[in-house]
This record gives structure tokens, sequence and C-alpha cells, in this order.
């Protein structure tokens, strides 16, 4: 069995079965099972996710008989079709038959189910069945850009044809890896330099002082991501920080907190004074928060669990 398809499925599941986040479930999953190659791991993880909506559409299609399909035979059928669909280093028969060998050892007795579909596929392609954009426009782009319908529906209301469309096709792309310095423990020119003697690529941010656009695999595996130098954090997220331009000694509240990005780097912005107040439903998710703290050098995070649509009276 594959091992870099064995970590992905499983990564899968872990997103599926339990709501994990899948930036943690990656990690978690890479450093146990050790894949030969993380880079395939992560296009096939994310490439799945990404299209979703879509490959189910398709495999839904090409089934002889409709009935219940069980949550893996759903992941590996999604991981099958997306190798035929979209990774062009992955020749269709070795698509197919690892994908059944992973369903032999996930899907025990639907391997000639999961064989059949990805076997119809490469003969009734152009024949599958797609919304019309003219008489349904929501079910169109909701398949081609492989998104939920109530999303654009409401952006089609909000902002019209083009400009959803627009969304839509860069929500499908894949985004540069970013990193945030920790000025609590260096500079972002420490640890540019750090990072660049160890082999990686850093160019500066343009809209964040404390990040840069990073190349390189292994940056989990670096000292100094072990030592708290630096946070993976997209820039989407990291300019929520630079927009609520915490100040020293305030008290921050931060609702559905889980895992902790902004609330890491407001608290290095105040210099851990003050309190950020992170809060989650889930109490599991806490501790992410609590082991990024610690891992960051963090004193002024607290982390509670809460349900926000409740008044707080404490």
């Amino acid at each position: 069995l594959d091992i870099n398809r064995k970590t992905a499925y499983l990564i899968l599941d872990d997103i599926e079965k339990d709501g994990a986040f899948s930036n943690l479930a990656i990690n978690h999953r890479e450093k146990e099972l050790k894949p030969t190659s993380p880079a395939f791991v992560r296009e096939l993880v994310y490439g799945v996710l990404r299209y979703k909506y879509q490959l189910d559409h398709i495999w839904s299609q090409l089934m002889d008989r409709k009935g219940r399909v069980k949550r893996s035979d759903k992941i590996v059928l999604r991981m099958g079709l997306y190798q035929l669909m979209y990774m062009d280093s992955v020749p269709d028969y070795a698509a197919v038959s690892e994908t059944v060998l992973l369903a032999k050892a996930y899907c025990k007795g639907r391997e000639k189910f999961i064989n059949g579909i990805l076997r119809a596929y490469g003969r009734r392609k152009e024949e599958l069945i797609w919304p019309d954009r003219d008489s349904d426009l929501t079910g169109y782009l909701s398949v081609r850009y492989s998104c939920e319908r109530w999303i654009v529906d409401l952006w089609l209301t909000q902002f019209g044809e083009e400009k959803t469309e627009q969304m839509l096709a860069a929500a499908n792309t894949t985004p540069r890896l970013c990193i945030r310095a920790n000025t609590l423990k260096t500079t972002p020119e420490t640890l540019q330099k750090r990072l660049e003697e160890e082999g990686f690529m850093l160019t500066p941010m343009e809209s964040v002082n404390e990040g840069f656009f990073a190349e390189g695999s292994g940056l989990i595996a670096s000292d100094a991501y072990k030592e708290g130098w630096f946070s993976i954090q997209d820039e989407s997220s990291m300019l929520v920080a630079e927009k609520v331009n915490p100040q020293h000694g305030e008290t921050i509240m931060d609702l559905c907190a889980a895992p902790g990005g902004k609330t890491m780097a407001m608290a290095e912005r105040m210099n851990n004074t003050g309190r950020i107040i992170a809060s989650d439903v889930y109490r599991r998710k806490l501790d992410l928060i609590d082991r990024e703290a610690m891992r960051l050098g963090m004193k002024n995070v607290e982390t509670r669990s809460w349900d926000a649509t409740r008044v707080d009276s404490s």
C-alpha cells in the first residue's frame, strides 16, 4: 500500500470524521507516518478538499444503482477521481490501481464498486451531465468551481455574476505559503537570515512587516519553528491582527479562536501585556491554542470553552 496515499486518506478521514483542521491533521499524520513525498500528500489532500463538491457530482452520476455510500467510500472515490482529473503526473492506470488497493485496506468489500466507478469515468467522462449555465447559473457555478450552492447564491445576490465567478476562481488557486515572525523571540530580519541559511527562500510581504512568503519543504521540522521563532499563517489572517492593532495592556476577546493564529498574532503585538481571552465551543480545540501559546512563549493568552451565541455574564 502506497504510504503517500495512505497518509492522504487518513488525513482526509480525520477531517471528515473529527472535523480536524487540515493543516494540523497533515502535520500530525506526516510526523506519524513519514510519507516519502509530503508534497504529493498535500497536493492530494488540498485538491480533494478544494474540489470535493465537484468530485461528488461526478461519482454520483457514475453509480449503476443509487444507494448509501459510506464516508470511507466517498474519500477514496474523491482521491481516485482527483488523480484522474487533475494530477497529470499520475498515469491513469496508477490512479485506478493504487486507489483500488487503498479501497481494499479501508473499504473492505467495496473495491469492485470503487474500481467500477473509476473505470466508468474513463469511458464516460464526455457524457457527464453538468448544470446548464443559462437555466441554472447557481448550479453551474457551484459544480464548476466546487462550492456549496448557498454560498454561490449569496455571492450572486451581493456581487453579481462576473465578480462571483472571479471570486470562485480565485478560491481554487493554491495560495503561497506564508509565515509570521514571532517578535517576542526574534526580528523579521534575523528570522529571514536563519531560515535562508537552512535553505529556505523568504520574500518579505508588503502588507505585514512580520510576514514572509516562504518556499521550501520541512519548515515545521526546522529548529526555528520548534523554538517558536515563527508561525505559519495566511496573509489574510495576519491582516486581521494588523487591522485590530491591539495595544499594550488591552483586554481582547477572540471568539471562535481555534486554532489560534490570530490570537497569537495579537498577543505578539501586545508584547505579552494585557489579556487575550481565546474562546471556542470545543475544549479539545482550545488545547491547540494552549500548546501554540507555549511554543511561542505567550503569557497573556487565556483559553476557555464558551458558546459565543450566549451572553457572557462573567
